[in-house]
């Protein structure tokens, strides 16, 4: 396990438990005391963690938003290849809805030129990649600005997205759940995710393994809503099983 993908593991154990103990962390992953320490300084440095004695908590900003650079760098091979192999399936002439998110601002960098697409997005930062690209109209939904999220929300994106009707929704989610469903962190950004859903034809969900088994505490939908699914190889068994149980499609990126 690299650096990053400790650290990665370290904050989303937080976000699940709220709490470690440095001496936990030690043990889990194999490393010194002093090894844990230095994740927890880092951490911390990003605004992600308070230290606490022996340990660390979640800051209360970080159990709902995390900064869109602290997300990007989790996983960012994966979410590469994800936004690689999404980005493949999109067809000339087609409408496309770009949920904010970090791994669809790798779609948005990965989109093909010269393709004659439309792209309508919440996310501001996803809006300004699409629209390097040759080719290809964007939409940017108006609304409140997130700025940690980057992401428009609030009635006027929700009354934007009504009057859009797209061929595929890519969309992104805090956690997956086999018995909840896809949820997020806060009611505006899960409510905004439906007006999204409600908008499109087919949904593809884009999202790394580690998505899988995470439940946020809004729920977003039932998992019937979505077609086709694009992660990486790490996706869980049982999760694998259940999809394609149900006809929805795993593509591994």
């Amino acid at each position: 396990m690299t650096i990053r993908e400790r650290r990665s593991s370290i904050t989303e154990h937080l976000r699940n438990y709220g709490f470690v103990r440095n001496s936990e962390l030690s043990n889990r992953f194999g490393v010194s005391i002093v090894t844990i320490r230095q994740d927890i300084d880092a951490l911390y440095a990003q605004g992600l963690v308070q230290k606490t004695y022996g340990g660390a908590v979640l800051t209360a900003d970080a159990s709902l938003d995390s900064s869109f650079a602290a997300r990007s760098s989790e996983r960012a091979d994966a979410k590469r290849r994800i936004g690689a192999a999404a980005a493949k399936t999109i067809r000339p002439g087609q409408v496309i809805l770009l949920d904010s998110g970090s791994t669809t601002f790798e779609i948005a960098r990965s989109l093909p030129d010269n393709s004659e697409i439309t792209v309508v997005t919440c996310g501001l930062n996803i809006a300004l990649e699409a629209g390097k690209k040759s080719g290809v109209t964007v939409i940017l939904c108006g609304g409140r600005l997130n700025p940690r999220t980057l992401s428009t929300v609030d009635h006027q994106t929700e009354r934007q997205l009504a009057e859009i009707r797209a061929d595929w929704l890519f969309l992104a989610t805090y956690g997956v759940d086999l018995e909840r469903g896809l949820a997020e962190r806060t009611y505006e950004v899960a409510q905004t995710k439906r007006t999204l859903i409600g908008a499109a034809r087919e949904v593809t969900l884009v999202c790394d393994s580690s998505k899988f088994g995470s439940a946020g505490p809004v729920l977003i939908s039932a998992l019937s809503v979505v077609s086709k699914i694009i992660t990486d190889a790490a996706i869980p068994d049982d999760y694998r099983a259940w999809f394609e149980s149900h006809d929805i499609e795993v593509q591994i990126a």
